[in-house]
């Protein structure tokens, strides 16, 4: 069982402001937090000054987590933190999530299995789907829409789940499907080598970038929006 499932959740809801203060940090390190939970493998991705703790982000079994530490007063709590409405450890693993999008650009180019392009194109959109995944059914006419009315041009890489949405991608890269084959759920082709190379493509991208599921929309910029997210894609 992965180690999610073996650690308590823990949530805060704060209502003082962040302040830039790196003494807090001083001495947490992978050795202080080993002292306190037993996990084997871990990389420490950065840390800052959060509400007088420390906060951790830590990539384990290529998933981010957050850990709040107070080295001064020896403890450690795994969670997520909270304020005035605001998710600030989603927050905070974006920024990485982003960084890693900014410098794999050239590996994720390569992961496109096809695009829309609307007229005027201003922008592109990634969009990382499954072709069985069913909010990721109900997103796809809605983006087009907000393609075509903001000028982002879509470009889709399949990120699939299991072995027979894996199977449905190839053929859909093999048969040159379009956006709107994709919308019209539109798989005939056959399957072929250029399919299984952008797929496995498209998985090494999606496991470099830690997604967390789909649809996850990317902005070219690097923004990140996860899930049926139409409301943040609406104040682009």
């Amino acid at each position: 069982m992965r180690l999610f499932a073996l650690v308590m959740f823990a949530v805060f809801v704060l209502h003082t402001p962040v302040f830039a203060n790196d003494k807090v940090c001083e001495g947490v390190d992978e050795f202080f937090i080993k002292k306190h939970i037993n996990i084997p493998t871990l990389q420490i991705e950065g840390k800052r000054e959060a509400y007088s703790l420390c906060e951790v982000v830590i990539s384990i079994e290529g998933n981010y987590m957050t850990f709040y530490v107070s080295k001064e007063n020896d403890f450690l709590i795994l969670g997520e933190l909270f304020s005035s409405g605001v998710h600030i450890s989603r927050e905070s693993i974006l920024k990485y999530k982003q960084k890693e999008f900014l410098s794999s650009k050239e590996e994720i180019e390569k992961a496109v299995a096809f695009s829309y392009k609307p007229e005027n194109v201003k922008d592109v959109l990634y969009f990382f789907t499954d072709p069985n995944c069913p909010y990721c059914s109900r997103a796809k006419p809605e983006v087009k829409k907000i393609a075509d009315n903001k000028g982002f041009e879509i470009r889709v890489i399949f990120f699939p789940i299991n072995s027979v949405s894996r199977d449905k991608a190839v053929k859909g890269i093999c048969g040159k499907m379009t956006y709107q084959d994709y919308l019209d759920d539109k798989y005939s082709g056959s399957d072929c080598k250029e399919g299984q190379e952008k797929i496995e493509a498209s998985m090494r991208v999606g496991k470099k970038l830690k997604l967390g599921g789909v649809p996850t929309f990317i902005t070219s910029k690097g923004l990140i929006f996860e899930g049926f997210n139409i409301e943040g894609l609406n104040s682009l």
